[in-house]
């Protein structure tokens, strides 16, 4: 490892971050990584540096039998030199014992994980980046491995951690390609800084391809990390290394100007500018190879292979090699994201009838891309072979410049990196060639999706559409007034950032999220509608690109005629025509397969977790972003999410109705005496709750097919004394109104059944159908919203604790009753019912004096599903938002005595519906004189 300068200390940040909310207030276990050093851009047997040789940790990675990747990194302040200038930089540091002597040159340490296919990554991660300057915290997030969800190290999967706090990450690698890692917390600031690294996972086929000279050997094969910075180069600056823009004078992070531009949108804002435009200074694995040039030795004739991956937040690397005449050698791609392709490909040019925007021969790799390339070097001894940057082409038939300026101020041929022609290869390599094989019939081949696709979930369980069309925007409607701002769909999606302490629970669904199910198919669409180009970025899954169409024809202009998955995709823009003030664009048209994986617990110090299980399946089920890579446009708005939900249900609760003539249908109807029944469950494992079914009949069999049921869970209050057991307090709640609900007519009783009302204690009519309906629940994780249970979307439960299922009926013609279940079947004690819609007063139910079951217990017939393929875990990290606890009330002269059980944060309100108010510091118990305004009261859990 590198040593380097003592941190200093950052300048003050703005606490507030557009991309999150305002907060108040590295071993890698040499199993299997690399470290590229500074100055270190290859692995090969000769490096040059400025002062000495250069060393790179190399590990074998097939050492552990156990087959475990584990690693242990920390986010920490790191002072570098780069350009000859100290910058405050941010590194992922590795805090392992170093093995190796350190190379002495400067610049951003970037570290490699050497991974293979089906291993098992363990990474304990710990942030100590200071608050005071980084209130966003940490993550890391593994860009484009199919993990499952809960290490995917984003604000709706985790907590951002704060200073001092711990992360385990432990996830199986299921896909070769290459990979890297940033962390996914307002990442502008960390990344910029120098935050990020590089995975590689080989196919399991390569020793044979590089025997054979299908692939280049490891030592012609240079792994390259492209990124860009810029800082304050001022020494005698207070600032001075700072990194970040200037605007107005003073040197501002990214995070700051993405928020500076939210307040302000609009082309002209320099702001917005200053965000959405490359750094000044390239780096390659941390250097800057105009000022710290490394030259990579290779003979005449032989083969180079190039892992290139682009972690630089806005510039798009179009790349070209010029030999010592600079003349184009022309670079082949032979996989990327998805490891290996069938066969080799010459890219660029217009390919179908599609301008690519970059030349034949060339690569264009947006934010977040990566590309795995061969060429052929040949040359004199001593000539110098350089790969070069340059602007991206404006789009086609552009006649206006782009409205993010990606490309401002770069310069033509700027140097990315340098190979020097040393000595002949015996047995020259034949040039590249399209015709070449790779893994094309062998067992690795890239299959082809096909088959029908699944639609989107229709009935959506949560704020979002069935649209297929995902529509990139340069405009948002944020309370009926349009913003230019980037977006999806016309509508901001605010999912970067959380404050820690749970808060990755309660991030909202936005409107433009897209719900599937696990094992679906799916064809899906990005239409891009702005005049620039965006790398589309999926998360937790790999996406087959099918064929582009023109935005303004609907023609399809190119199709994918080979066999590929990615994670990331550039999405081309049009040009703005000055007649028509339309930016017609283009459209990716994608299949993604939502296959499971295992579900393999994380483990943290400080930050909430999900309650979890290990299992085989159900590491898909979640929420997975989708954005674009080009940071600010994503911090911006231009993000959403795939919402995966388990496609199996069980049953995990039975309590059969009764369909004989001693069935009795408890009158549960909003506008009659008893509006709300209830009854109690335990549940025996954690996990969500994802359906309902009850029974019932209309009196008179008089059915209302467009009813309301109002379906609620509770907590449960013992029974003490002479008191039965009976709801407490209510937990979840939702509404279904006709047509999201099944009905079907289950049975008919002879000669009748009983129906009947607990408000008057007394059998008030007949029936003779019996019918079943289905409710599903959604697996949303509002669920944990501790401040506002009521608008809960879906529902948790947590092992050993006791529920109450109620249910109501909203009708205008007819009246509804609730099934009494077998007599055996209920479970504890009694039913109960209540003559409010609010709960209490909760009265026990018991069957009337006339009927064959007199005075016995009541219980209520119905089954809840929980997702079959979910390891249910035994225990849970979580408090559990059931131990809300009901409250008592005393009355003591002219005082009234609220009392409860445990700790919260009293609140009050003039209605039960709310607003409600704290009243933090509440002694308990509290008391408030009986005549105060305040009418009701509940405790909220922290």
């Amino acid at each position: 490892m590198n040593t380097f300068n003592p941190p200093k200390k950052h300048q003050n940040a703005t606490p507030r971050r557009r991309w999150g909310r305002e907060r108040t207030r590295e071993p890698i276990k040499r199993r299997g990584y690399n470290f590229i050093g500074t100055f270190a851009i290859l692995i090969t047997t000769f490096f040059e540096c400025s002062t000495s040789a250069k060393t790179n940790f190399v590990v074998n990675t097939s050492s552990d039998p156990a087959n475990v990747f584990e690693c242990s990194l920390t986010a920490t302040p790191m002072d570098v030199t780069i350009a000859g200038k100290t910058v405050h930089a941010m590194t992922y540091k590795d805090d392992a014992p170093v093995a190796v002597a350190p190379c002495p040159c400067d610049g951003i340490p970037i570290l490699v994980m050497n991974l293979k296919v089906g291993q098992m990554v363990i990474c304990h991660f710990k942030n100590s980046l200071p608050i005071a300057t980084t209130p966003e915290g940490a993550s890391i997030h593994w860009h484009g491995i199919e993990l499952d969800n809960e290490s995917d190290g984003t604000a709706v999967t985790q907590d951002a951690l704060q200073e001092g706090q711990t992360y385990t990450y432990r996830f199986k690698v299921t896909r070769p390609g290459l990979f890297w890692f940033h962390s996914h917390m307002t990442p502008g600031n960390t990344t910029f800084a120098g935050m990020y690294g590089v995975i590689l996972i080989p196919n399991n086929i390569e020793p044979t391809l590089v025997t054979a000279n299908k692939l280049p050997p490891s030592n012609f094969t240079y792994t390259m990390a492209l990124s860009d910075i810029e800082f304050n180069p001022t020494n005698s600056a207070p600032d001075y290394g700072k990194v970040g823009k200037l605007l107005d004078g003073v040197w501002t992070d990214i995070n700051d100007l993405v928020n500076k531009c939210h307040q302000n949108p609009g082309n002209g804002n320099d702001a917005c500018n200053a965000a959405g435009t490359p750094g000044k200074t390239v780096l390659l694995n941390g250097e800057n190879p105009n000022t710290t040039p490394t030259t990579n030795d290779v003979p005449s004739g032989q083969r180079v292979r190039l892992h290139l991956l682009n972690e630089a937040l806005s510039r798009h690397f179009r790349l070209k090699l010029l030999n010592a005449a600079s003349n184009q050698i022309s670079l082949y791609r032979i996989g990327g994201q998805g490891g290996l392709l069938n066969n080799p490909r010459l890219e660029g040019g217009v390919q179908g009838t599609r301008d690519t925007g970059f030349d034949p021969g060339e690569v264009a790799i947006g934010s977040g891309d990566r590309v795995d390339t061969i060429a052929l070097l040949s040359g004199n001894e001593g000539d110098i072979i350089r790969l070069v940057g340059n602007p991206l082409k404006k789009p086609p038939g552009s006649t206006l410049p782009p409205t993010f300026a990606l490309d401002k101020g770069l310069p033509v041929n700027y140097p990315v990196a340098f190979f020097r022609i040393r000595g002949v290869k015996p047995t020259p390599d034949p040039v590249p060639c399209t015709c070449d094989t790779i893994l094309e019939g062998t067992s690795e081949q890239v299959p082809r999706l096909t088959g029908p696709t699944n639609s989107l979930t229709d009935g959506r369980p949560c704020p979002g559409t069935n649209n297929h069309v995902i529509r990139l925007t340069n405009a948002q409607t944020v309370n009926g007034q349009n913003k230019t701002e980037p977006a999806i769909d016309l509508s901001e999606g605010a999912l970067e950032g959380n404050a820690g302490n749970g808060d990755f629970l309660t991030l909202p669904h936005p409107t433009t999220a897209r719900y599937a199910r696990v094992g679906d198919l799916l064809e899906l669409s990005v239409r891009n509608e702005t005049e620039t180009v965006h790398p589309f970025h999926l998360h937790g899954f790999s996406l087959q690109p099918m064929r582009v169409l023109d935005n303004a024809s609907g023609n399809t202009i190119y199709t994918y005629n080979y066999n590929e998955f990615v994670d990331t995709i550039d999405v081309y823009g049009g040009g703005l025509d000055a007649a028509t003030n339309k930016t017609p664009g283009q459209t990716l048209v994608f299949r993604v397969r939502l296959e499971d994986r295992s579900k393999i617990c994380d483990q943290a110090t400080g930050p909430v977790l999900l309650p979890c299980g290990d299992g085989p399946l159900g590491g898909a089920v979640g929420r997975w972003l989708f954005h674009c890579h080009i940071f600010s446009h994503a911090g911006l708005g231009m993000m959403s999410e795939l919402v995966v939900l388990d496609n199996s249900q069980e049953t995990k609760w039975r309590q059969r109705p009764d369909l004989t003539p001693t069935g009795v249908d408890v009158m549960a109807t909003a506008s009659a005496g008893s509006k709300t029944v209830a009854e109690d469950f335990l549940c025996s494992s954690n996990g969500w709750i994802t359906g309902v079914r009850i029974w019932g009949s209309w009196i008179n069999d008089v059915v209302d097919a467009n009813a309301t049921f109002e379906l609620k869970f509770w907590t449960d209050v013992p029974a003490f004394g002479g008191t039965p057991s009976r709801p407490g307090w209510q937990i979840w709640r939702r509404l279904y109104p006709a047509g999201t609900y099944t009905s079907s007519l289950e049975a008919f009783v002879f000669p009748n059944e009983a129906f009947y009302d607990p408000s008057q204690n007394n059998i008030i009519g007949f029936d003779t159908q019996v019918h079943r309906y289905g409710f599903a629940i959604p697996q949303c994780r509002e669920t944990f919203d501790r401040l506002l249970p009521n608008t809960a979307s879906g529902f948790y439960q947590h092992s050993g604790n006791i529920y109450w299922l109620s249910v109501t009926a909203y009708t205008t013609n007819g009246t509804f009753g609730w099934k009494t279940c077998v007599l055996n079947d209920r479970y504890n004690d009694d039913g109960s019912w209540s003559p409010t819609l609010i709960g209490p007063q909760w009265r026990e139910l018991r069957y009337p004096s006339s009927h064959s079951f007199a005075q016995q217990s009541m219980g209520l017939a119905f089954e809840l599903d929980n997702p079959a393929t979910i390891a249910m875990p035994t225990n849970s990290p979580v408090p559990p938002i059931m131990s809300a606890p009901p409250l008592s009330v005393g009355l003591s002269g002219n005082q009234i005595i609220i009392s409860w059980e445990v700790g919260g944060i009293l609140q009050y309100a003039d209605n039960i519906t709310g607003p409600w108010t704290d009243l933090d510091g509440a002694a308990r118990p509290y008391l408030t004189p009986a005549d105060a305004p305040r009418r009701f009261y509940r405790v909220r859990m922290p």
